[in-house]
């Protein structure tokens, strides 16, 4: 549904956004995850047809973004991190006239009244926007990138402002759209992210500095057993792992440690091979899962060091 190819974005002397390419498909839910300035927002804008590419492509349901910029925005529910509310209308106006836009009236009318059951906004849907609190305020604009039933949904730090209660109905909302949407999302809290994402791409000075995947984790940590005296540094002195930890002392010369892989290496393969290449007696090696939060926290670790993890 998305394509990014070679995506590029420079302001006077900066590239926020440079040489970036990925593409994401219907019912995955991307995380852009970075430091503040990463190029995670100027990201989400470009994919939106919000600002124009320096150099590079975007292709929307394999059509090219800025050939026909209209007619591709429409499936697209963008959400900036301030987003454009008009003061003077309800709750209520403001998600019929953005339902209107890409719905029929009968659709529009069952779009809006499903976004403020979702958000948590029927004692609010009178209200006059400028009445409203910040954390309100975040959830109409939520619901208003909801309410046109886009294909392609980008949201810029959608945690961002909402209390427990409001976290609570932005995930489930993402999963029930995930169903029939594709979902970017940039995020500061990784905890939260990990609820929902299914990938996470990691910017860093705004280029493409690692990805995570459920496939990749399943190979890149292992559990070893091995029977030699100075194993464990062995293996931490080989370069082929981005961290080796003892779990435990067996007996005097046998070790049990966990063997964290670099990204795009299968862990369990590089400890078979160092282990045989310096004649350390394996006993047991085993597929070892971190948690998804663990997995995200190492490699954003990893990344900000300058490593480069594909």
């Amino acid at each position: 549904m998305i394509q990014a190819h070679q995506l590029g974005k420079q302001f006077l002397e900066h590239w926020a956004v440079k040489d970036v390419s990925f593409q994401i498909q219907q019912g995955e839910v991307v995380c852009l995850l970075g430091l503040d300035g990463a190029g995670k927002s100027t990201l989400l804008a470009l994919l939106a047809g919000a600002i124009a590419p320096t150099e590079g492509e975007i292709y929307i349901q394999e059509k090219e973004l800025w050939q026909s910029p209209a007619a591709l925005r429409a499936p697209i529910g963008y959400l900036p991190q301030t987003m454009p509310l008009s003061p003077e209308e309800t709750v209520r106006e403001t998600l019929t006239f953005r339902a209107r836009l890409s719905l029929k009236r009968v659709d529009a009318k069952e779009a809006v009244q499903q976004e403020i059951t979702a958000f948590g906004l029927e004692a609010y849907q009178g209200q006059l926007v400028q009445n409203l609190s910040a954390g309100q305020k975040k959830r109409l604009a939520l619901a208003a990138s909801f309410v046109g039933r886009p294909k392609i949904l980008l949201l810029d730090d959608p945690f961002l402002e909402l209390d427990h209660q409001g976290q609570l109905a932005l995930e489930k909302r993402i999963a029930q759209a995930a169903e029939t949407s594709a979902i970017v999302f940039s995020a500061r809290d990784v905890l939260l992210a990990a609820k929902i994402l299914t990938r996470a791409l990691v910017l860093r000075d705004g280029r493409l500095a690692g990805t995570w995947t459920q496939e990749k984790e399943e190979k890149n940590v292992c559990r070893v057993r091995v029977r030699n005296r100075g194993a464990e540094k062995s293996f931490a002195s080989s370069g082929e792992f981005q961290s080796v930890e003892r779990l435990a002392q067996v007996e005097a010369d046998t070790t049990e440690l966990r063997l964290v892989g670099k990204a795009g290496t299968d862990v369990r393969e590089r400890a078979y091979i160092w282990a045989a290449k310096h004649q350390l007696t394996l006993l047991g090696l085993s597929q070892e899962t971190r948690t998804k939060e663990e997995a995200l926290m190492d490699l954003l670790q990893s990344t900000a060091q300058g490593e480069v993890a594909q």
